[in-house]
């Protein structure tokens, strides 16, 4: 696990409000049960303030959709590529000497 510091004040950060700092902080928690579910950050000021200014267009809507659906398609071709592999790799004996030493 990596234990870098957010540097708030970094070129990429500084223009960002207090609100959006405080909203960064909470998501980037380590601590899994100290960190803010999905639910209290829709509800987080930031999020509520920076919604009813919100403007969207129709073509970054669909880059959005998209991207989310090559990262979740990139991920069953992984997933299908190990299993690829492992098939490949191990031996119908092999297969059976490691079901052995699991179950005996």
């Amino acid at each position: 696990m990596k234990t870098r510091k957010i540097n708030f004040e970094s070129k990429i950060l500084k223009h960002v409000s207090n609100e959006g700092k405080d909203l960064l902080k909470k998501l980037l928690e380590r601590n899994p049960k100290k960190r803010i579910s999905a639910s209290e950050a829709l509800e987080h000021p930031w999020i509520k303030h920076q919604a009813t200014k919100a403007v969207i267009k129709k073509e970054d809507a669909k880059n959005v959709f998209n991207n989310i659906q090559n990262f979740c398609a990139n991920i069953k071709l992984q997933e299908a590529a190990i299993i690829f592999m492992v098939n490949q790799l191990v031996t119908n004996d092999k297969i059976k000497d490691l079901k052995k030493f699991l179950w005996n």
